[in-house]
């Protein structure tokens, strides 16, 4: 029951990040999906270990397999569009995908752009050297 409230809460959250514009709300957006069963998750394919290809080409990594379990548990059928990650708002706003769904930390100029929902994991950027680097 506790996975499956967490799927359910990720699955809600999620939507909300689909940087949402006067002319495509969040809700629209839910409307259209739930309608479709299909929804259109951007990201960055090379971005291991959390979205990226395997030896035969595949997509796969945490964010891939956690937004198929998501998506799953409401019969919504997912499609992975690899984007140009500086063009990530740009797809967002303009419907070419539905959210993004790998790896986009969230800082106060972000949030201007798109919303986000209660992060699914934590992670901090670190400097790692050897100890005899004099760093």
């Amino acid at each position: 029951m506790k996975k499956f409230s967490f799927l359910i809460l990720a699955l809600i959250g999620f939507f909300f990040l689909t940087g949402c514009t006067n002319e495509r709300t969040a809700t629209e957006s839910w409307s259209r999906i739930n309608e479709e069963k299909k929804i259109i998750v951007g990201l960055d394919d090379s971005f291991v270990p959390m979205g990226f290809r395997d030896k035969d080409g595949k997509l796969t990594g945490f964010d891939i397999e956690l937004a198929k379990a998501v998506f799953d548990e409401y019969g919504i059928t997912v499609e992975f569009q690899p984007i140009d990650w500086s063009m990530k708002e740009f797809e967002l706003n303009n419907g070419t995908i539905d959210l993004i769904w790998n790896g986009y930390s969230k800082t106060p100029e972000r949030e201007e752009k798109v919303l986000f929902t209660k992060p699914y994991m934590k992670n901090d950027q670190v400097l790692i050297t050897p100890k005899t680097s004099g760093i």
